[in-house]
């Protein structure tokens, strides 16, 4: 469904994304129900935390679903399936951080440049819509750069091949024109997120150090 009818149908991209993210969410905390049935000897009753992981790995199980995900937050004309793409996005890179970075790599374009495309607030929409948030201005644009602005770090942690994709791909411009956007040292908490990001792309990488930083 996601990787045929959601490019095509909004709804249809809209609730399986909100479908799958509900099958792979990784509960922080056991419930008391849960460990009810673990006292009464019932061992085997799966957790929250098992399910949803195994539906995280049914869905990583080839890289081709995610590199749909990628393509539908390209190339949906509408907000909804980009922001909730994002947000799937940070699920599974939360969960699975390496599988879900590996396909990030291989996916053919845009992958990563179309998740920092995301960050440009003054880029036209996609089809100049914005899925039922019309009259919001940029706020759509703004919701879209701040999601992306939490889900790259963790895209970023660990892996310095694809801290320097992201930095070669013009990361290190976006964020800094965020941050004199957003007011500079004195700015908020986007200001706050980005340099988080800029923080992941620099971390451990002597490459991203070593380069022309604005």
């Amino acid at each position: 469904m996601l990787q045929h009818d959601a490019p095509f149908d909004t709804e249809i991209a809209k609730a399986a994304l909100e479908t799958l993210m509900q099958l792979s969410e990784v509960a922080e905390k056991v419930s008391c129900l849960m460990l009810l049935y673990s006292n009464a000897g019932a061992e085997q009753q799966p957790t929250k935390d098992d399910l949803g992981l195994r539906f995280t790995d049914a869905f990583l199980e080839t890289p081709e679903p995610l590199h749909s995900l990628l393509a539908l937050l390209s190339n949906s004309p509408s907000f909804y399936p980009r922001f909730y793409a994002l947000q799937y996005l940070s699920q599974l890179l939360t969960s699975r951080p390496a599988v879900a970075q590996s396909y990030i790599m291989s996916s053919p374009p845009p992958g990563v440049d179309g998740i920092l495309s995301v960050l440009d607030t003054n880029a036209p929409s996609q089809g100049g819509q914005t899925g039922g948030l019309s009259g919001m201005g940029g706020g759509a644009s703004e919701m879209l750069r701040n999601e992306a602005l939490l889900l790259l770090p963790h895209m970023l942690a660990g892996n310095p091949d694809l801290q320097k994709i992201v930095a070669f791909s013009g990361a290190f411009e976006k964020l800094f024109e965020i941050i004199g956007t957003e007011g500079g040292s004195d700015g908020g908490i986007v200001v706050q997120d980005a340099m988080t990001v800029v923080a992941g792309l620099l971390r451990f990488n002597v490459s991203n150090q070593a380069s022309d930083i604005p």
